[in-house]
């Protein structure tokens, strides 16, 4: 016999049996129970209210014929005071008419049975019964978890009847299309219902869309805009179709929409950040090769005169290192904003071709100011059209360095820029994208290295050098990785004795298949990229490890000097590496000299007063090199903590016939003793020219007539055999040669 559960619970079937006859009580409850159930029979309704407080049994059978109240009552109590609106209840009625039976159904019954009551029928109408309530609850799920999915992927639908245009919609798919969710309670719905809510822009092309499906059965498939009854707007993905009958006639249109609101602002937010840039919201590069792209083919020809135009902000990395980046962040904002309101400010609007493409604009509401991105870091881009000869680009290009030229005040500091432009024009060689980009960008690069040289316009020679600064580049990165560099060191010589008191360390470039690579073809380029900090760090580390590989040789006195570039200068940190190396390694710090040119003190005089002070804490000695050529202002000699004077080698040159030469060297030697600092004379190359400073107050000389820079195995064969006092036999015999 088959034992009945109820659905999700390991428990029996519960029936409640109301009957005041004790003979079909009794009855009913033994044969139900034997095919399963788990039977309650009660006499009376009396005893409903307190039974089922804590008692909901899966189903009733209710006899009509009741005390206290008939069972059309009992049903009718069970449905409104219990909520038990689904539960099946099975009437037995002694009356089969129709008028009873209809009162039964009327009353909120499931189904009845007819008195007298066939035993053996009785629990296959209990069963039957049952499992059809089962198979609506498991519809009603299923519809209930139609509608939240629906809801959810917030998708609707609508059937329009094609012969009187009436629609058939759900409230929330109303509600998609813009009415408010009661709307179906209100009135009916027509097909121009449908379109009330279009936004005006899109009516057009919905309604052909409607015109087209119900005249010419034509499907559909579009995107469109709807108002809301609150105002908002929302995007919609909808599609229509004909239903057609069984014999063949198009009774119904049918259709389905989904709100992809979220979704068209999640497109949106990947376009924003796959075209435009992020800081300061300029379209950037992948806009304008777009833009390219999309430029009439007339407009992009060698016979139509066309040009790029690459700004690049120059030394904005200082900004950064001196300010924090969330000051250079606001300051490339500002930057962006005064070129972005570059068709105002000069009446660039005339020069500038401005992009007006519908597949782009429609993501975002363009202004015709927008005629220059954001390619990198620090450059922008312009496109022009010229507009009749050379002379109004190269006037354009200076009024955009006067769009720069005045200062941006951030938080009450003022901060002046520069820049430099390069040029590259349509030709016959250059007419791509990329090529006119790149063109104008080694434009820049070649600029840079000039002096003097704000603005500059391409030339073929520029991208051969590019490319191999660029294959210089790639090559200086795997060099470093690799340990492809190595230190030499030029001795410093005293003066007075012609013996070496020091050594200044130089880096090299030992590359693995171009050989020795000269500094000056590699430094700038480190210092453009970054790529000086990690050398400078190699620099420093490796000179501090040869200085103490000197003390342990026994050369106590020697002293080791290096080079800092600007932007180790300018990091933060650069005080703590330097302190941290000399602790880790083990040296002297006073034995160590960093040398310091003008041009990096004068960038940011209060960073760098405050760099050298805490150097000097360390206890390491501090240089000014190249002094002479530069700045040369007496007034920060006397503010900054310098303790070595390096005067320039361009004033050896022309010693000893330049006389005027000499006395600028005297005047600097004067001045160093005067303010209590040593100081150094480099670029020594020829015997007349160290016989002419020996007699001035010098301390230190450097240069080739001593030595050219060696590596360390051959410094300590120099230091244990060489010394150059010979020249102070041969200085007093050309004294002696010369007197009458």
């Amino acid at each position: 016999m088959t034992k009945l559960i109820s659905q999700g619970h390991q428990k029996k079937v519960s029936l409640l049996v109301i009957d005041d006859d004790p003979t079909i009580r009794l009855a009913a409850e033994d044969l139900l129970s034997a095919e399963g159930f788990d039977v309650k029979c009660i006499e009376s309704p009396q005893e409903l209210p307190d039974l089922l407080t804590d008692y909901h049994p899966d189903a009733f059978l209710v006899d009509v014929n009741l005390p206290f109240m008939n069972g059309y009552q009992v049903c009718e109590y069970i449905r409104n005071e219990h909520g038990m609106h689904c539960v099946p209840i099975l009437m037995m009625t002694a009356n089969d008419e129709v008028e009873s039976v209809n009162k039964a159904y009327d009353a909120g019954a499931t189904d009845f049975i007819s008195k007298p009551i066939n035993y053996l029928l009785l629990a296959h109408r209990v069963k039957y019964m049952l499992r059809n309530h089962d198979s609506l609850r498991q519809f009603m799920q299923q519809q209930s978890s139609l509608v939240q999915a629906q809801h959810i992927a917030k998708l609707g639908y609508w059937s329009l009847n094609i012969e009187d245009n009436s629609i058939d919609i759900e409230p929330y798919s109303a509600e998609l299309l813009g009415w408010k969710p009661d709307i179906k309670d209100e009135q009916p719905m027509s097909y121009s219902d449908l379109l009330a809510h279009v936004d005006p822009h899109d009516l057009p092309m919905v309604a052909k869309a409607f015109g087209d499906l119900l005249q010419s059965r034509q499907p559909f498939t579009i995107r469109h805009r709807v108002r809301t009854s609150t105002g908002e707007e929302r995007v919609l993905f909808h599609q229509g179709d004909i239903f057609v009958s069984e014999g063949g006639r198009y009774v119904r249109a049918i259709g389905t929409i989904q709100d992809i609101t979220e979704r068209k602002k999640a497109e949106q937010k990947i376009y924003e950040m796959a075209f435009y840039d992020q800081l300061t919201l300029l379209p950037n590069r992948a806009f304008m090769k777009e833009y390219w792209d999309r430029l009439p083919v007339n407009m992009i020809d060698a016979d139509n005169p066309f040009a790029v135009i690459c700004l690049s902000l120059n030394q904005f990395s200082r900004v950064n290192d001196s300010f924090g980046q969330d000051i250079g962040d606001e300051l490339m904002r500002r930057v962006a904003n005064r070129l972005n309101r570059a068709g105002q400010s000069i009446k660039m609007l005339d020069k500038l071709q401005v992009f007006a493409n519908d597949t782009l604009v429609n993501h975002t509401s363009r202004k015709k100011s927008d005629i220059v991105a954001r390619v990198d870091n620090n450059s922008f881009i312009f496109f022009s059209k010229q507009f009749g000869t050379e002379d109004a680009l190269q006037q354009l290009c200076k009024d955009i360095q006067t769009l720069i030229a005045p200062p941006f005040t951030i938080h009450g500091t003022s901060i002046f820029l520069s820049c430099t432009l390069g040029v590259a024009c349509l030709s016959d060689e250059i007419n791509t994208f990329s090529g006119m980009i790149d063109a104008a960008l080694s434009a820049v690069s070649y600029a840079k290295q000039q002096e003097n040289e704000s603005c500059v316009y391409f030339t073929s020679e520029m991208m051969i050098k590019a490319r191999a600064r660029i294959e210089l580049e790639k090559d200086l990165r795997s060099s470093l990785k690799n340990e492809d560099f190595f230190l030499v060191y030029q001795p410093k010589v005293c003066l007075d004795s012609l013996k070496i008191k020091g050594f200044e360390a130089l880096v090299r470039w030992q590359h693995p298949t171009k050989g020795l690579i000269p500094p000056n073809e590699f430094i700038s380029i480190a210092e453009e990229t970054g790529l000086i900090e990690e050398l400078g760090l190699f620099v420093l580390r490796q000179a501090c490890i040869d200085l103490g590989r000197l003390e342990d040789a026994g050369y106590h006195d020697v002293s080791m000097a290096l080079n800092i570039s600007p932007r180790q200068f300018s990091q933060v940190s650069f005080t703590d590496i330097v302190s941290e190396t000399i602790h880790e390694i083990g040296i002297k710090p006073e034995k160590l000299e960093l040398e310091i040119t003008e041009s990096i003190i004068m960038k940011n005089v209060d960073h760098a007063l405050q760099m050298l002070h805490t150097m000097k804490d360390i206890g390491v000695s501090i240089a000014l090199d190249d002094f002479g050529t530069g700045y040369s202002s007496f007034s920060y000699l006397t503010k900054f903590p310098f303790d070595v004077l390096k005067i320039d080698q361009a004033f050896l040159r022309s010693i000893p016939d330049d006389k005027n030469a000499l006395a600028i060297v005297i005047s600097i030697a004067n001045l160093s003793k005067g303010l209590g600092m040593r100081n150094v004379v480099e670029g020594i190359e020829a015997p007349e020219q160290l016989f002419s400073i020996m007699d001035i107050d010098c301390d230190y000389g450097q240069g080739y007539l001593f030595s050219a820079p060696k590596v360390f195995d051959e410094v300590l064969h120099m230091l244990a055999h060489k010394d150059w006092s010979h020249f102070i036999g041969e200085k007093q015999e050309l004294q002696l040669r010369k007197l009458p």
